[in-house]
């Protein structure tokens, strides 16, 4: 170790000698946690769980406010099946929730989504009326739900 007058104050230095990692005194040590092996081996999965939780968290936070708090989504209501089919196939890309609802076929997909689509394409859905320029909110299709849609 050495000690030395420098900047108005003291300072030390060690001078690290030998192995870092030492196989034999880990070995040692761990000697003492072999009656705590269970202990030991719950802890750790415990710890990657609570790990595991926190990275999920944020992405759960994301789809929660991206899908269901703010509205960044379009709808497309075919009421041509033959063109949906078409759309479907030349789109498949496209991230989307889908489904039919008396007889139309309906598309959901990101607002972002749109600017993948061709111009002519999307000017032509639009004045066919097919794909609504409004943002749309989605919500679970739940009797609660309905019923709470159709107090107007």
């Amino acid at each position: 170790m050495m000690h030395g007058q420098g900047g108005g104050g003291n300072w030390a230095q060690d001078d690290i000698q030998g192995k870092i990692y030492d196989r034999r005194l880990y070995a040692r040590l761990l000697r003492y946690l072999k009656p705590y092996k269970w202990m030991v081996i719950v802890s750790f999965l415990i710890l990657m769980l609570i790990t595991t939780t926190e990275l999920i968290l944020p992405l759960i936070t994301r789809t929660a406010i991206d899908k269901y708090i703010t509205s960044d989504q379009t709808i497309a209501i075919f009421e041509d099946n033959g063109y949906y089919e078409t759309f479907v196939k030349r789109y498949e890309f496209l991230k989307r929730d889908e489904g039919r609802i008396n007889g139309r076929a309906y598309l959901i997909f990101s607002t972002k989504d749109r600017t993948r689509i061709d111009k002519t394409e999307l000017n032509d859905l639009e004045q066919r009326h097919i794909l609504s320029r409004i943002n749309i909110y989605t919500i679970a299709n739940k009797e609660d739900n309905r019923q709470i849609l159709n107090r107007r």
